[in-house]
């Protein structure tokens, strides 16, 4: 951290907001380890950012998000809701 000390105020709000990139990068790739280092880099350059609670939250959701449930192949069986669709009503007009 002696080297946060060492940077002009427009040196560590620039290295601030590319740390902050980096972690929405890697939320968005799902790498959550990666985010969390650059997340804890940008709170020692600035902890009352308030980007770092909205990232902070967005880790959580993600560590917490169930996986989707893998999607299943579809059939080649038609279903009953097509197979009525395409099925003319031998009823219809005859009433």
């Amino acid at each position: 951290m002696p080297e946060v000390m060492q940077l002009t105020k427009e040196q560590a709000g620039e290295r601030l907001r590319q740390c902050l990139r980096e972690v929405d990068a890697h939320i968005k790739a799902q790498q959550i380890t990666e985010a969390k280092v650059k997340l804890a880099e940008a709170r020692s350059l600035d902890a009352s950012n308030p980007y770092l609670s909205a990232f902070e939250a967005r880790i959580t959701t993600l560590e917490t998000a169930t996986p989707p449930a893998p999607q299943q192949a579809q059939s080649s069986t038609p279903g009953a809701k097509e197979i009525f669709t395409r099925t003319p009503n031998p009823f219809a007009g005859n009433i």
